[in-house]
Formats: structure tokens, C-alpha cells, sequence
């Protein structure tokens, strides 16, 4: 991932994805987190609110496509 953090070496997407929904991850673990799933393009299977926190995170320039 240029340009941006790397991943930790315990990043672990399916964790994280819980951790996000019960609100447990802070602005930067969300950003990780989105630019790993618009990454591998996962975001765009998953729940409605997965694609519009992508969108607005993209929108944002917080998220690169």
C-alpha cells in the first residue's frame, strides 16, 4: 500500500471488520481497514454500509482506489 501506512503484521481483515462494526477501531484502524477492503475490491460484497463508508472515505481522500 503505497503512500499510506503499512499493514501491521497482525492485521487480520475479518477481525477488524467486527472490531469496526461493535466501534471498537479508532480513525486510523477504520481508514486500514477501508483501504484494505477497496483494495482487494471485498468492500463492494459486503453489507450497504461497508460501500457508503468506502464511498465517503474515498470522497474524503482518506481512501485511495
Amino acid at each position: 500500500m503505497s503512500g499510506g501506512k503499512r499493514l501491521t503484521p497482525t492485521f487480520d481483515p475479518l477481525r477488524q471488520m467486527i472490531a469496526w462494526e461493535e466501534g471498537k477501531l479508532d480513525h486510523d484502524e477504520t481508514v486500514q481497514l477501508f483501504q484494505h477492503v477497496v483494495k482487494t475490491g471485498i468492500v463492494w460484497c459486503l453489507h450497504g454500509i461497508y460501500g457508503r463508508t468506502a464511498h465517503d472515505l474515498i470522497q474524503a481522500g482518506q481512501v485511495r482506489v
